[in-house]
């Protein structure tokens, strides 16, 4: 085997994950997940295969934010029809 790719670790991670069956039905859910984002810095995001999951990781001390962050767009925004 040959190295492709060298591999970093980095500690203080967190991921947060976004679970529902409308996830990807309408692409404004994901859009207002990241909008909510908007100055966290995110360093990974992760669609899972069924669709069902949209998986975000950020730097452990911006985690509570970012879900709080996430919560108010999906659950507290008024959403334009």
């Amino acid at each position: 085997l040959t190295i492709a790719e060298n591999v970093e670790m980095y500690d203080a991670q967190c991921i947060v994950a976004v679970v529902g069956q409308n996830l990807m039905s309408d692409s404004r859910v994901g859009a207002r997940v990241l909008d909510a984002l908007h100055g966290i810095p995110v360093k990974m995001v992760s669609l899972g295969r069924s669709g069902l999951n949209l998986s975000l990781v950020v730097d452990e001390a911006n985690a509570d934010q970012a879900v709080k962050a996430i919560h108010r767009a999906l659950f507290e925004a008024t959403v334009p029809a």
